[in-house]
Formats: structure tokens, C-alpha cells, sequence
């Protein structure tokens, strides 16, 4: 794995695209004071995720953004993109080549991209781990670092160990597995706030579903003797009309019987009345 190549573009004292390409073996930048050396190698602590303002020699991270000259104006925002050959799988990734970007806006926002597509910080420093490049790393060394590193005390040179060792790495995955597991514990308690606030709730509503199960049984219960109450009297009521109507049959034939001999009496009384006005008899 090696540096392949560095585009610059608004970034510090490079306003225009700036494409650098960087073949296998030593190479070195070299120009006079204030052409902008030192703004190469913050370039690559910038796009490799570096935090600080001061470690870019700024006041603030959007100082990166090209301010502006004389000649040029301000732009809006600043962007750097470094390309690792990966051609041996340094890098566990499966491409060729890895190219990782970093953009600012002069609003403050930024994004990270490997290979064109958005990442986070996150996931660039866990590729970068056991490369040489990852976060904390002594691959690059900036102006004054060389002094600290050198006139440090041997404990303080303890995380340069620890790098080289590749600790380090073991240790922030300890560090954030630490924290989730805080965090964790967190959640753990609020879910068993819950729980409890829950099961409180739960009792009488408990209760209510004991009362409404019975209410539906007892209904149950009332629809099912209301149903077998109302066939009782419709039997009872079919009985009754049966009598009635047997009764009304009877009724129907004495009637008819009735008018018979009442008929058979008329005529006897009209046969009479005129036998009796044939023989004068009878009187109207």
C-alpha cells in the first residue's frame, strides 16, 4: 500500500484543483517559505480525519476553506481527496484503490466519502486501523511535533508505543465498546422504568378484562335465555292460536249450521204464509 495520489481544491492556500500523483519511492515537495509546504501535509491529516484547529495550525476548522486574496475571492468550500494504492489488500477493503474524501463548507457542515460514496468518520479510522494511517497515528508529523515527541518523558511516549504496537486500536475499540455497554445500561434502566410504569398500568386494566370477560359471559348468558324465553312463547303462542283457530273452525260450522235452519225455517214460514193467502186467511 502507498500514497497513490492528493487533489486539493479550496483548501487553505490551494484555491484552484490541485492533482498530485505520487509514484513508489521517496518523494519530496520542496519550495521556498510560504508556497504552501506545509499545507500539503495538513491536507493529509485533514482528509484522514484530523479534529483539531490547532493541529492544522488554524483558530478554527473552517479556516481550511481558502479565505481569499488580493487576487482570488473566497470560496465556499474545501475539498481533499487522497487515493491509497491497495493493490496488496493492505486496506480490508475490496477495492484496487481506496480514495478517501473530506469536504467543508465555509456554514461549518462537512461529509466524508470513500470511493464517491458517504461514510462516516467512523468507518474511514476502522479501515485506516493497522495501516499506518489510523487515528493517533506518528506516519505523519507535522511542524513542532518532532520537538514534543523527542524531548517527551518515557511515559508520555507511551501512546507512540502503543501505536506502533497497534494497542492503540484495541484499545478505542475497548473504549467504545465501553461506552456502549454504558449506554446499554442506560437503556437497560429506562426499559425497566417502563416495565415497572407498565405493570402498573397493567393491574387494573387486568381488572377491567376480568370485568368485561364476565360481562360477555353473563350477556352470553342473557341472550341465550332471552332466545330460549322467546321460543317458549312463540310455542306457546302456536298453541294458543292452534286452540283459537280449531275453536274458530267450530264457531265458523255452528254458524253455517246456524243459517241453515234458519234458512229451512224461512222457507217453511214463506211455504205457510202462502198457502194461507190462497185461502184468504191471512192478513198482511
Amino acid at each position: 500500500m502507498f500514497l497513490k495520489s492528493l487533489t486539493l481544491k479550496g483548501f487553505k492556500s490551494f484555491a484552484d484543483r490541485t492533482h498530485m500523483v505520487f509514484d513508489p519511492g521517496l518523494t519530496v515537495v520542496v519550495g521556498p517559505n510560504g508556497s504552501g509546504k506545509s499545507n500539503v501535509s495538513d491536507a493529509i491529516l485533514w482528509v484522514l480525519g484530523e479534529q483539531s484547529a490547532k493541529m492544522l495550525r488554524g483558530q478554527a476548522m473552517e479556516d481550511v476553506v481558502f479565505s481569499g486574496s488580493s487576487a482570488r475571492k473566497p470560496v465556499g468550500v474545501a475539498e481533499v481527496t487522497l487515493v491509497l494504492d491497495n493493490a496488496d489488500h493492505t486496506l480490508p477493503v475490496d477495492f484496487a484503490e481506496v480514495g478517501i474524501t473530506r469536504r467543508m463548507y465555509r456554514s461549518g457542515e462537512s461529509e466524508y466519502l470513500i470511493n464517491g460514496a458517504p461514510a462516516r468518520l467512523m468507518d474511514i479510522q476502522d479501515i485506516l486501523h493497522d495501516s499506518g494511517l489510523g487515528k493517533d497515528t506518528h506516519s505523519i508529523i507535522s511542524q513542532g511535533k518532532l520537538d514534543s515527541i523527542l524531548s517527551s518523558r518515557p511515559e508520555e511516549r507511551r501512546a507512540l508505543i502503543e501505536e506502533a504496537a497497534g494497542i492503540s486500536k484495541h484499545r478505542r475499540r475497548k473504549e467504545r465498546s465501553q461506552r456502549k455497554l454504558a449506554d446499554m445500561d442506560k437503556n437497560l434502566v429506562r426499559a425497566r422504568d417502563v416495565a415497572r410504569e407498565l405493570n402498573r398500568q397493567l393491574r387494573p386494566l387486568e381488572r377491567q378484562v376480568d370485568r368485561a370477560k364476565r360481562y360477555n359471559e353473563l350477556d352470553s348468558r342473557l341472550s341465550e335465555l332471552t332466545c330460549q324465553l322467546a321460543v317458549d312463547d312463540v310455542r306457546r303462542l302456536q298453541q294458543q292460536w292452534g286452540e283459537l283457530q280449531g275453536r274458530s273452525n267450530e264457531a265458523a260450522a255452528a254458524i253455517e249450521l246456524a243459517q241453515f235452519r234458519v234458512d229451512e225455517k224461512t222457507r217453511e214460514l214463506e211455504k205457510l204464509q202462502s198457502m194461507l193467502e190462497q185461502k184468504g186467511l191471512f192478513v198482511g
